[in-house]
């Protein structure tokens, strides 16, 4: 039996703008409470703990969860396509089925950091400093570059209003990531130290 489940595009990105601009607003609130003097030991730790929390630069809290369940919920939804396409014999269904498994992989190393990994073993090997300290970007520049090449033609084969919404979806995580990193960079250099960076 077909199910039909209507849902609109433009409710559902504003759900997750808002849900975005809160966990922003809430890392921001946590990070400045750092600066207020707290007394008592267990007030600083419950204070570092909150921090901790909804720091949006932080690993295994509230906003990684947050980012690692839309990337998961997107590996999903691209597979649903792609079982779709195979079904009607679409064609684009490798694309599609590729798209999936790139972020489920996403999905993963947000939560369990799998890029860290190659940071030291890739620093021994190009003793890199500086910008390049974290070496996982070498790597991950060269396969943006090679998905952008290779996907440049699936983009131009989808419909136009599939393709204006990529475009859109892709603008629009640009904005977010950058609300992301200007609320991480925010945290007082106090307490930053007790929590790991990350992208």
């Amino acid at each position: 039996m077909d199910v039909a489940i209507p849902v609109s595009a433009r409710k559902f990105a504003a759900a997750l703008s808002l849900i975005t601009a809160l966990l922003v607003a809430a890392s921001l609130g946590a990070s400045y409470l750092s600066f207020v003097p707290i007394e008592g030991h267990f007030l600083r730790e419950a204070r570092e703990s909150i921090v901790r929390l909804l720091w949006v630069d932080g690993e295994g809290n509230i906003p990684t969860w947050y980012s690692a369940s839309l990337l998961l919920t997107c590996s999903v939804l691209l597979a649903v396509i792609a079982t779709a396409h195979r079904q009607h014999r679409a064609g684009n269904v490798v694309g599609w089925l590729i798209l999936s498994l790139i972020f489920g992989f996403l999905s993963l190393d947000e939560t369990a950091q799998l890029h860290e990994l190659s940071i030291a073993p890739l620093q021994d090997v190009f003793h890199a400093t500086g910008f390049l300290h974290y070496t996982w970007i070498v790597p991950a520049g060269v396969c943006v570059v090679l998905f952008v090449l290779g996907y440049l033609k699936f983009l131009m084969q989808l419909p136009r209003r599939t393709r204006r919404l990529f475009v859109l979806a892709e603008r629009y995580s640009w904005v977010a990531r950058s609300a992301w990193k200007q609320s991480a960079e925010s945290r007082p250099h106090s307490t930053a130290n007790k929590t790991p960076p990350t992208i």
